[in-house]
């Protein structure tokens, strides 16, 4: 396999004694190695050197006693086959959390498939090396919240519970009257019924989903309504445990963050959006973010309210804009993920229009809804920032362009609050918060660069490439960052940024195919600190669910 190679070399971190630093993982130069998981060997810690490395937990497939990993169910239990007649078995393994209950170690892991599925695994964990592995693992049933949609991304709540996503949510005002069909999308979610489209309310996708382990044979699964209805990344609790951060992966997106009545319970509170105010486009570009309320909600009322199986057209009346893009008198113009529209709220139903089609809503209210494919978050609490990646700058984060040729279709009808060159590798942004978390200005922190003589990799191997998932060390001023590329990167790859020195290192290298998910930090699980990485849906094998290290950071 040829490969040209960067001119910079990548070396160890050079921070304080103190510091926690990584050995690099060198690229791929055989066509084995690009077809295998590659990651660093060794940290150092307070100037020791210990050795650390991936390990794959759980392979998609894998049998743990009774069960095997990745097995696809209905609303029944049953297994949900192909049309060939096998049994589907996901690749599309993503966020897995690590849970503490009581004396027991679990783990939840959700599949970012339609249907979705989840699987919950009981670990051990070596007390000598802090190694782990698992004991057990079974599907969660999900039948209570009628079936899960496309779990992406995910975190685990301060109070040990785990947060969950509904990526890229069906559109119902799409959905045919006659037939109940929305997209394919949705025809495979009416594999989980009984086949029929008409069985599905599309209203119930496209939430944050709670879950409580409270033992390997005993959950508590939520939908929590008042947080919004949209194509949710992740959700990331603040430590004030009220204030949860919310990406919304898709084009011509928004920026959410809801803010609980209580602390510690997301069951009811405000939700916002972003609007983002231009200060400059170089390099990025950086913004004044103001915040425009979309109003209170409880879920009980919005639960309530959907009982009543209320369609889109309970709650708006629509008009196909004219040639020219303009909306009829009386009708407002959004550009959203489902593109230009001109839509009229109807009378009374602002509450519950704010959570089912929290995104148009957002629009109609005069918040931004022109992001590009808004990804992972993470904090940093001794600056009080918190990192966004964008996969990619173009379409709606453009000025009235894609991928730099002039086309209206992104910006046609809204008002074009984003205007920046565009940026094929990605970046990922840094949001300053203030004391009550609220997020006031966004800029670039560091970005992907393309590659002038790379015959393979479009982006620059010594730059990050289409940014996914992030997580911070807390306590050592790292923040790693997962890619999800076709093009920018063959390979993609883990990264570690150390944001005092700028430096970045390669922690790993995915096989051909995969993306690099799940990226999540657990520092103290027993006096052990553990990276989740999840390996999918390589091109060739099984996708995996694993961690770097153990990290013995005391």
């Amino acid at each position: 396999m040829n490969r040209i190679l960067p001119t910079l070399l990548l070396v160890i971190l050079t921070c304080p004694a103190h510091g926690l630093t990584f050995e690099p993982v060198t690229l791929p130069e055989s066509s084995d190695e690009a077809s295998s998981i590659r990651s660093s060997q060794a940290y150092r810690h307070k100037g020791t050197k210990y050795p650390m490395g991936y390990h794959a937990l759980i392979r998609s497939g894998e049998r743990r006693a009774d069960q095997i990993f990745g097995l696809l169910h209905d609303h029944q239990g049953n297994l949900i086959h192909k049309a060939d007649g096998t049994a589907r078995i996901s690749q599309m393994n993503d966020y897995s959390s690590l849970l503490q209950v009581d004396d027991a170690l679990f783990m939840l892991t959700q599949f970012e498939e339609i249907p979705g599925a989840m699987y919950l695994s009981q670990l051990t964990q070596d007390p000598n090396n802090g190694q782990l592995m698992v004991q057990r693992t079974r599907p969660l049933d999900l039948s209570s919240v009628n079936g899960g949609w496309n779990h992406c991304a995910g975190s685990t709540t301060p109070w040990q519970t785990h947060l969950a996503t509904e990526e890229y949510e069906p559109n119902a005002a799409g959905r045919d009257p006659k037939t109940g069909k929305i997209d394919r999308y949705y025809q495979y979610m009416a594999s989980y019924i009984d086949g029929n489209p008409q069985s599905l309310y599309p209203y119930d996708y496209g939430w944050q989903i709670e879950i409580r382990v409270e033992g390997f044979q005993q959950t508590q699964i939520d939908k929590r309504f008042a947080m919004g209805r949209l194509s949710h990344e992740v959700g990331l609790v603040m430590p004030d445990r009220r204030t949860v951060y919310i990406t919304d992966d898709a084009h011509n997106t928004a920026l959410f963050r809801f803010v609980a009545d209580h602390p510690d319970d997301l069951s009811s509170g405000t939700l916002y959006a972003a609007r983002w105010h231009q200060i400059d486009d170089t390099h990025g570009g950086s913004a004044r973010i103001e915040w425009i309320s979309l109003g209170h909600a409880d879920e009980s009322d919005i639960k309530s309210a959907m009982a009543k199986k209320p369609m889109f057209s309970d709650l708006f009346t629509q008009k196909a804009p004219a040639e020219d893009g303009t909306c009829p008198s009386s009708f407002s113009s959004v550009n959203t993920r489902f593109g230009l529209e001109c839509l009229k709220m109807l009378p009374g139903m602002d509450q519950i229009a704010s959570r089912l089609e929290s995104r148009r809503y957002a629009a109609l209210r005069g918040a931004t809804t022109e992001f590009r494919k808004m990804e992972g978050l993470a904090f940093n609490p001794s600056t009080r920032q918190l990192y966004v990646a964008i996969t990619t700058i173009d379409k709606g984060m453009e000025d009235r362009k894609y991928r730099g040729s002039a086309d209206i279709r992104f910006d046609q009808g809204g008002p074009n609050h984003i205007r920046l060159p565009f940026m094929p590798c990605g970046a990922v942004y840094v949001l300053s918060l203030n004391p009550a978390y609220v997020a006031t200005e966004m800029s670039v922190a560091l970005r992907g660069e393309t590659a002038d003589d790379d015959l393979e990799n479009f982006c620059s191997v010594a730059h990050i490439a289409n940014p996914d998932n992030l997580t911070f060390l807390d306590g050592h001023d790292t923040l790693i960052i997962a890619e999800d590329s076709s093009q920018g990167h063959i390979n993609n790859m883990l990264w570690a940024y150390e944001i005092n020195s700028g430096q970045l290192t390669r922690l790993l290298t995915a096989p051909l195919g995969a993306e690099v998910t799940g990226s999540y930090y657990y520092p103290d699980i027993n006096g052990w600190g553990y990276l989740m990485c999840t390996i999918q849906h390589p091109s060739q094998g099984p996708a995996s669910t694993g961690y770097l290290g153990p990290l013995k950071v005391e």
